[in-house]
Parts: structure tokens; sequence; C-alpha cells
């Protein structure tokens, strides 16, 4: 497995081993993110909890799902992100960064706060992606 030091947070999902308690499970599609169609993007919430003796801060963790040739919407989280390849490929972004190209097997990790989009390969790509986010916080800022 690769570990690309400043690309992980790109998958707008984070990893973070902590105990959690599990959330409500469900799909958060890309129109209810500003992100395009549902279609285009699926977001499995697998696990949100706040985190036990860090004040102020959530893990969220999800399986994300990017059809092929999606290009995501420059912007930034609340919290770091950590994402793992489960399948397929991603071209990952960082702001005045050189692109990075993703494919299974990888991890990477995108900084906190760092503005940055993905565009997904020709098949498509499946993330695991774990955050620690700023409790309260959207887990995505859209910038224009």
């Amino acid at each position: 497995m690769k570990s690309h030091l400043l690309l992980a947070p790109m998958l707008c999902v984070t990893l973070i081993g902590c105990s959690f308690s599990q959330p409500d499970p469900g799909h958060v599609h890309a129109e209810e993110q500003g992100e395009g169609t549902a279609q285009d993007l699926q977001v499995n919430r697998l696990l949100q909890s706040e985190l036990t003796g860090v004040t102020g801060r959530e893990v969220v963790v999800g399986h994300v799902t990017v059809q092929p040739n999606v290009t995501l919407p420059w912007h930034w989280h609340p919290g770091e992100e950590f994402a793992y390849m489960l399948d397929g490929s991603i071209t990952l972004t960082l702001k005045d960064q050189p692109a990075l190209i993703c494919k299974k097997g990888d991890a990477v990790k995108v900084p906190y706060k760092y503005v940055h989009t993905a565009v997904a390969g020709e098949h498509g790509a499946e993330i695991l992606v774990f955050r620690v986010n700023e409790l309260g916080q959207p887990e995505r800022i859209l910038v224009e």
C-alpha cells in the first residue's frame, strides 16, 4: 500500500482507528452536498462519532463511489481527510500542487482545510474515507 503524504484527504472520507458509536446509516447524495447528481457521487456514511478525549472533534467514515470521468468541484473539509482506494482510480489535485493519480490500494491524506478537487478515472472509483472534522460543521465546503 502506498502512502502519499499530501493527498490523503481528497476522498472526502476520514480513516482513523478509535472506538466509535454507530450513527444512523444512510446515503448522502451529491445533490444534497451541492456536487452534481446522485448518479455522479454517492457517499454511504458508515460511522459518525464524537472523539473521546478530543474536544470539538468527530470522526466520519464513509464509502464513496464516484462514477467514471466525474470531476468533483473544488472544495475543502473542516478537518483532515484520509482515503484508501478500494477500486478504480482518481486524479487528486490540491490547490497549487501537482496532480496525483491514486489507484486501488493507495492511501492518501488531504490536509486540514486544504482546497482540492478530484477526477474519477475511466472506470470510476470506490474509496473508503475517514475524516476528523470540527464537531457540528458540514462535511465539505464548496469553493467558487
